[in-house]
């Protein structure tokens, strides 16, 4: 059976993240995998853990570090928390020119089936296949309104057409062979140079721009995009293919053990050289978190005793006033009264 073809973005601070990718891979699927990781910076130690942990879990599979000339992608902008090594995805098609279809997955996810019934995915012409934001696709208004109000305006800033569903790029399947005969790497370097301000996912809004004319839908199961889907109260009945934790920082398992899915990664992550370092991270992380949490109750606290104090003051110069004027009213009225009546 054909070797999977699968491209990771990955340096060391996603390191352990990456190893989760790598091994929930290799623990669901049947094929040879051959995964290329576009270093940004991964220290050679940790290269040579992953190589071991995924030639002690599939001996027949290959783990390659591709450098990446950081040069190229100088006159490209980092927005918000997206680092330029978001980018490198954009080189993909035309580093082995013989490759007609690949994976990409972004690190931040966790594989719960078999990415070979996904790689098997039929393209046709479409450039690639990629999953479209849940709400993208439900009745307007309800639980999905204020994402799909998001989304508008998302489109509306970037010059998309409020018909195109919009899909998130952390999955992907890539028509290589296609991509490279339309010119693509040359034309997504031009297209984020000239939207560079207007940009705010910035190489899904890129990819999504490039899409306009179709793509290849991808069922849901395939790129569950976990904190959308708790923002929709969505109950899956089955666990899906591939879990995305993106969003917030409670909703990333490294960062919290509150995020959904969060034991499954972590019974992932226990399995891989980078268990200790998962759990130190992690417990450093709630800890800072109940720390900002006691910061915000105890600031709270403050304020509010400043608050009730300060009631009490004016509610004292209101009786304060409200006594001198009764006061003043008692002396007017002694005034009209004759002193015989008394």
């Amino acid at each position: 059976m054909t070797t999977i073809p699968i491209y990771l973005i990955a340096d060391e601070q996603y390191a352990t993240c990456l190893a989760g990718v790598l091994h929930s891979v290799l623990q669901h699927t049947s094929r040879d995998i051959h995964f290329y990781v576009l270093d940004g910076g991964l220290k050679l130690e940790t290269q040579n853990l992953l190589c071991e942990m995924v030639q002690k879990l599939a001996p027949s599979s290959v783990l390659d570090f591709l450098p990446v000339d950081e040069s190229r992608f100088e006159g490209l902008p980092d927005i918000g928390h997206f680092s330029r090594k978001t980018y490198y995805r954009y080189l993909i098609p035309g580093l082995h020119p013989s490759e007609k279809k690949a994976l990409y997955l972004d690190c931040d996810i966790l594989v719960c089936g078999d990415v070979g019934e996904l790689y098997d995915t039929e393209l046709g012409d479409y450039p690639l296949g990629a999953v479209p934001y849940r709400y993208e696709l439900m009745p307007t208004g309800g639980s999905a309104a204020p994402l799909q109000k998001w989304g508008r305006q998302l489109k509306q800033k970037v010059g998309l057409p409020q018909t195109h569903t919009y899909f998130n790029a952390g999955v992907l399947l890539l028509n290589c062979e296609a991509m490279r005969q339309l010119g693509w790497e040359q034309r997504l370097f031009e297209k984020t140079q000239q939207l560079a301000q207007m940009l705010e996912c910035p190489d899904q809004d890129v990819l999504n721009l490039m899409c306009v004319s179709g793509y290849r839908p991808l069922e849901h199961k395939w790129n569950a995009v976990v904190d959308v889907d708790w923002q929709l109260g969505v109950q899956h009945a089955e666990q899906p293919y591939i879990l995305h934790f993106t969003g917030g920082n409670r909703m990333r398992p490294w960062l919290s053990v509150r995020c959904p899915w969060a034991a499954a990664y972590r019974d992932c992550i226990a399995q891989t050289p980078f268990a200790a370092r998962f759990q130190r991270g992690l417990l450093e992380n709630e800890l800072s978190h109940q720390q900002e949490v006691l910061a915000t109750l105890l600031d709270a606290s403050v304020k509010l005793r400043r608050s009730l104090f300060i009631r009490l003051v004016l509610w004292l110069v209101g009786q304060g006033k409200q006594n001198s004027y009764i006061v003043r009213k008692l002396k007017a009225l002694q005034r009209t009264i004759p002193s015989q009546a008394v």
